[in-house]
């Protein structure tokens, strides 16, 4: 009985310093933090709301009647002829007109940006004010706000900035 119970119980010695390997302190399981090999301390996060390293997208066709869809991609394709201009986004509110751009290098040349951009769409905008926006902010809500229009989406708040 004595060589059964000091049989069992270097069986239980071995196997746990056999779990814990060279360091003791190793935590394993729920409280590791491995998942998958990802220790998600930032990198799942640095793109949260999908606007860095922003690609265009192709835009959606309008079936939404009482948007002027084919106006605002008129304006935006002007938009993307100016250098500097990697992506345009156009929203039509009224008689204002808010166009967003990506840049290829923000900060440089924003103002040159901002003014060419005007000047590119200024021959379909009579009457109209127009706003020319190069925040990467503005360009994603921008350009979510003009693909939720051209599936549908209600325009129920016409004197909202950017209504949805």
């Amino acid at each position: 009985m004595k060589d059964m119970v000091t049989a069992l119980m270097l069986t239980f010695l071995v196997i746990g310093l056999a779990a814990c390997n060279n360091d003791g302190e190793e935590k394993h399981g729920f409280y590791s933090g491995e998942s998958y090999g990802e220790e998600h301390q930032r990198s799942t996060d640095i793109n949260y709301h999908g606007n860095r390293g922003l690609k265009p997208h192709k835009v959606k066709s309008s079936y939404y009647e009482n948007y002027p869809g084919a106006f605002a991609e008129k304006l935006s394709k002007e938009a993307m002829t100016v250098r500097g201009v990697t992506d345009a986004r156009a929203f039509i509110n009224g008689k204002r007109i808010e166009v967003a751009v990506h840049l290829k290098k923000e900060g440089k040349e924003e103002e040159r940006i901002k003014k060419d951009v005007e000047k590119a769409v200024a021959p379909y905008t009579d009457g109209y004010q127009v706003r020319v926006l190069t925040t990467h902010s503005s360009y994603s809500h921008l350009r979510n706000l003009d693909n939720d229009l051209r599936d549908g989406g209600p325009i129920d708040l016409p004197n909202e900035r950017f209504s949805r």
